[in-house]
Parts: C-alpha cells; structure tokens; sequence
C-alpha cells in the first residue's frame, strides 16, 4: 500500500498548486492616467475642448458631451455605487456654495479620490477653469491655451451697437429674459452690443405687455436643442417661432430683427459660449449694417 500513499502525497501537492478563484472583474486603472468623474456638463465641455475627454470614465446625467460614458448621477443624488465601480482617481464637481456630500468626501477619504471642486458664475471663472484644468490634465496641449482661444471669440464687434437694444430671451411662453448676470447678457456686453434689460436677475419673467413696453431694437431667442446649427432662424423664420411675441406690434419684428439661436450648448456656461458670441454678433452685425 506504500504505493497508495506516494500517490495521494503528489495529489495533495498538485492540487495546492492549482489556482485560486479569480477576483471579480474590475476596470483597467493605469496609474499613469488620471481616471475622471465629471459631475458637471460644463466641465466635461471645458474637457472636451482640452483633448482630454479620453480621461472621463464618467459622466452627469446630463452631460450631452459623453452621452457614451455611464451616467453617475446630478447634483443633489450622485450615484455612489456607479462612481465606486468606476474607480476614479478624480472627482470634479460643480456645487455652488453649499458645502460638498458628506458620503462623497468619506468615499473619497476612504478609496483615495481627489475631490475637485469648480465654479462657473462668470465668463472669467470659465477663463480660470481652462487654465485650472489644462494644468492638471493636458499640460502638454500644442498651440495656444484654451483660455487664450476662448477669450478670443469674447472681443467688440464694429458694428454691433447699431443693431439697437437687443432682448435677449430663453423662453417665450412666458417671456423670459438672459437678464444681468447671465452668461448670455455678459457675452452681449462684451461684443459691444446693447441689452434691453440692465436690471434684475439672471432669469427674469415677463408679460406681453411688459415687452411691449421695453420696446427692443433687436430680439434674439437662445433655444438649445439637439443637433442645433448654432443660428436657426432669421428674420421671418426666426419670427414664426416666438408664438404670441410674433403678434405684438414692435419695431424689432417689424423690421424683421429677430434671430433664434439653438446651439445644443448655448444654456451651458463653458467655452461654448465662445461659440455663442460668434453666432449672436453674426446677426447683431447683420442688422447694424456691417459685413
């Protein structure tokens, strides 16, 4: 039977060789990489502009940049189990004034995030964000900077004043004005161009009558949406699309200054809004009698 007992020894020895149960699949994390949750659409715009969108694993659940990427949540409800199973290295974040989720800071103590927190309430900010974000994520970008680019589409246009006092509106039903300290009426200040409202808030409702008063020069109808070619409509085609505006009598519709701009971006304060003062001191120029 010593037969027997060599081989039950060479089993024993064969089998602890074999190999164990893999570990659950997870995602290639290359240490020389950065690896970014991006819970804002304007950063992600920023990151796009950059050539550094092949660092985003993950995206805002209204991100129409990296529509590809899983969705990890909004402000207010982030989806901690999707950003844990991406294994980010960065989390950037746009979150106001309010201090930050405390389950996000303990994720990111316990799993080694860096947290990086943005604002944007400014064309300046956005300058600032482009610098911040290419020195962290495309040092080695060729050419000029992305704020250099960015605040280059930002310049006075000859001509554009003579388009008269422009309203700027994000809604006709009701009526609502890009009011002061939008980034709307900041881009319309500085293209040189005129607003029809100099007071209130960002986003200001209005009546028939109330336009009807204001009597503009100029309307221009910033209304995103998908596949946008950036100026939709202008003259009568812009007219057709202002509903019940369409019917008041004001010199703006008269003459036939209306535009509707519907850049897919153009409610997302980024560098997309360097495309948007191209577009919106196009038609101004139009109508102050300039090339």
């Amino acid at each position: 039977m010593r037969w027997m007992g060599i081989v039950l020894g060479l089993l024993v020895v064969a089998c602890s060789r074999l190999p164990g149960p893999r570990p659950p699949a997870t995602p290639d994390v290359e240490a020389s990489h950065p690896r970014l949750v991006v819970l804002s659409p304007a950063l992600a715009v920023i990151l796009r502009d950059l050539g550094a969108g092949k660092l985003v694993v993950g995206r805002h659940n209204y991100d129409m940049v990296f529509t590809d990427l899983p969705a990890c949540g909004q402000q207010g409800a982030i989806d901690y189990e999707r950003v844990l199973v991406l294994q980010p290295t960065d989390v950037l974040i746009e979150w106001g004034s309010q201090p930050l989720p405390r389950r996000l800071m303990e994720l990111a103590e316990t799993n080694g995030w860096q947290v990086r927190r943005f604002d944007l309430r400014t064309l300046d900010d956005i300058s600032g964000v482009c610098d911040e974000l290419q020195s962290l994520y495309a040092p080695d970008r060729p050419g000029q900077t992305l704020r250099a680019q960015f605040e280059q589409s930002l310049f006075a246009r000859p001509g554009v004043e003579r388009a008269g006092r422009v309203l700027l509106l994000g809604a006709v039903d009701p009526p609502t004005v890009l009011g002061p300290g939008s980034f709307h009426a900041q881009v319309l200040e500085r293209i040189g161009a005129r607003a029809a409202v100099t007071e209130g808030g960002p986003w200001i409702e209005l009546g028939l009558e109330d336009v009807l008063t204001l009597s503009p020069d100029s309307i221009v109808l910033v209304r995103p949406c998908a596949g946008g070619e950036g100026v939709a409509g202008v003259g009568e085609s812009a007219i057709e699309m202002l509903g019940s505006l369409s019917r008041l009598r004001l010199g703006a519709i008269e003459h036939g200054r209306v535009a509707v701009l519907d850049g897919e971006l153009y409610h997302t304060p980024s560098t997309a809004m360097g495309r948007f003062a191209e577009d919106l001191a196009e038609v101004l120029a139009r109508w102050g009698g300039e090339p």
